[in-house]
């Protein structure tokens, strides 16, 4: 599982990458009114990217265009105001007027500027935000199918250095799409301006052209040195804050298990000690946002007063006119702008990087190939038969720490039953996940069929978001309402459809339902998907004994092949053997009586 750890820029490059060639198709829709007459276009996702680029870098372009125009007619306005006042002076009202004239003219310009200004700008957000969308739809269903396949939800959930895989899918993702976004297009507004207004403020002024690149670059080598603090607060942070909401989505988990146990007080603290950590950290965050800030005010305050200290003598000399102070001003911030995004924009780089740096290590563990076999770390191998055995098998616990079963060699009865029995803690679950292929530390050969012919019904059934048929048809059983309501029937929940409301009511089944009843649910599922194989962790536990030999007797009459763990004697008649586990790794086999053998 432990991967080198990348750059900052490479794991940017790992993230990116993918979506942008990608060669699966889109359906994209056309622009209203185009969209109620013609059918959505099949595009290949790398190619809507692109597209949806482009015209951004053309609205960039024309933002930019309109800017260098509003450069000017600022400029052309004050000198137009100028002229106006020399020639009022000089007593020539012919060219006073011209110059009124010339003034209102640029004013109307202006107008026109702002107005095609408008078009622009809200076409480039629009753009810009169906970009985002785009790319975080993509890269969402992306990691989803990587997290869910080859059992990496199961194998993450057991890496302490993952943390709250839930909140990266859900919010990291979002944050990295946007905030890449946004400095890309930072990163290409400013090539683009720095050419626009670069000749600008050349033709003005050359010194003032290379005191602001110096001035720049100055800040930018101030802002490292006093700000790579905030990029590892802001990782902190980012984890305490899914630690914080982690903790309170539990409570709403668990409501029932708190209340009888009395446990608000302990989930309380729980809670307020994870708030505490992450105000704490909130607070380093803001005082050393405060000394980065510090140094971005003062870099933003002293900048103003150089371009005019600069133009001056030019304007004094008469060398200039007084347009070119506001021409020179609004040149040089917005050259400085573009220059020193590092400054300007460091606080949200400082995030961005704890974003990528979240998201990266869980992109990687994703990717990670399943552990090889490690000196002093054995891994039990596997070989896919149509049955379910053990061969010398010596399991393990995940860390290692602990030896469960030792030299084990059994083989379930094909059409029947093998019952796990032993005390608490002696590895009887732990036995179940090694032979569906869930736990592989240790030695020996698991024999197992292929996944797909074996279902697994833990004794606390999950219960899936959604209707009483997903319920039933979990994960991916088909039946008609008919076939379902027999279902409950048979598994004695005749009425459970009626009183919930239907077989299309939605609830949160976990606490709708008693314990017994999802059991019995978990039963309907077995019953309906009918495997070749079936492995029970105790699941009639919260049934009465009428009912747990009901259950028992239909699965035996389908003719599978069963693995259990259970304490009842009364399962005995439905298993041929018993694997008792007796601790320190040693266990016995025993047939079960032949006169309650069935």
């Amino acid at each position: 599982m432990n991967q080198p750890k990348r750059s900052l820029l490479r794991r940017v490059y790992a993230l990116c990458k993918p979506y942008w060639f990608a060669k699966d198709r889109q359906s994209v829709a056309w622009p209203w009114p185009l969209s109620k007459v013609l059918p959505p276009l099949s595009i290949q996702t790398r190619f809507v990217g692109l597209g949806l680029l482009l015209l951004l870098l053309a609205g960039l372009g024309a933002v930019n265009w309109l800017n260098v125009k509003l450069n000017y007619a600022w400029g052309d306005i004050l000198n137009y105001v100028q002229e106006f006042v020399a020639f009022t002076a000089a007593k020539n009202p012919g060219a006073a007027e011209a110059a009124k004239q010339a003034f209102y003219k640029s004013i109307y310009s202006i107008g026109l500027v702002f107005l095609y200004g408008t078009f622009v700008v809200v076409l480039y957000r629009w753009i810009r935000a169906r970009l985002a969308l785009s790319w975080r739809n993509w890269m969402t269903s992306d990691f989803m199918r990587r997290y869910l396949e080859r059992r990496n939800y199961y194998r993450i959930g057991n890496n302490q250095e993952i943390d709250n895989p839930d909140e990266r899918i859900h919010q990291d993702i979002d944050a990295v799409v946007s905030q890449t976004l946004s400095i890309v297009l930072v990163i290409l507004d400013s090539i683009i301006t720095l050419v626009a207004f670069g000749a600008v403020l050349w033709s003005i002024s050359h010194s003032l052209t290379w005191i602001v690149i110096g001035y720049s670059f100055v800040g930018s080598l101030l802002i490292m040195l006093f700000g790579q603090k905030l990029v590892l607060l802001n990782f902190m942070q980012l984890k305490l804050e899914a630690d914080y909401r982690y903790a309170l989505v539990h409570v709403r988990n668990n409501v029932e298990s708190i209340a009888f146990y009395r446990g608000e007080e302990r989930e309380l603290a729980t809670a307020k000690g994870r708030f505490g950590a992450l105000v704490s950290n909130a607070y380093r965050l803001i005082d050393w946002g405060r000394n980065v800030g510090f140094l971005q005010t003062a870099f933003d305050y002293f900048v103003t007063i150089i371009p005019y200290l600069i133009i001056a003598p030019l304007v004094f000399g008469g060398m200039a006119k007084i347009g070119a102070f506001q021409q020179a001003a609004m040149a040089f911030n917005i050259i400085l702008g573009a220059l020193a995004i590092f400054v300007t924009e460091f606080q949200k780089l400082a995030q961005y990087a704890a974003n990528i740096n979240r998201l990266g290590s869980f992109s990687e563990a994703l990717n990670a190939p399943e552990p090889g076999e490690q000196p002093g770390k054995p891994k039990i191998k596997t070989a896919i038969e149509p049955r379910i055995a053990a061969a010398d098998l010596t399991l393990m616990t995940p860390n290692y720490a602990r030896t469960l079963i030792e030299k084990l060699s059994i083989q379930a009865p094909v059409g029947s039953g093998l019952l796990i029995q032993g005390q608490s803690g002696t590895g009887k679950s732990s036995l179940l996940r090694a032979f569906s292929g869930l736990w592989d530390s240790g030695s020996g050969t698991i024999i197992h069929p292929e996944l797909g012919m074996m279902m697994f019904l833990p004794q606390v059934p999950y219960m899936a978001l959604g209707t009483l048929r997903d319920q039933l048809l979990f994960p991916n059983n088909q039946a008609t309402d008919d076939e379902l309501l027999t279902i409950l029937k048979t598994v004695n929940l005749p009425d459970l459809a009626q009183r919930v409301g239907g077989l299309d009511a939605i609830h949160m089944w976990d606490q709708k339902l008693s314990p017994g009843e999802r059991q019995r649910i978990a039963f309907a599922r077995l019953l309906l998907a009918k495997p070749q194989f079936a492995f029970l962790d105790e699941a009639t536990s919260s049934l009465d004994e009428a009912n747990e030999d009901y259950l028992y007797s239909l699965l035996q009459a389908n003719g599978a092949t069963y693995v259990s763990v259970g304490h009842r004697q009364s399962l005995l008649k439905y298993h041929r053997h018993v694997i008792e586990l007796l601790g320190d790794g040693k266990w016995q086999v025993r047939p079960t009586p032949d006169n309650i053998t069935r």
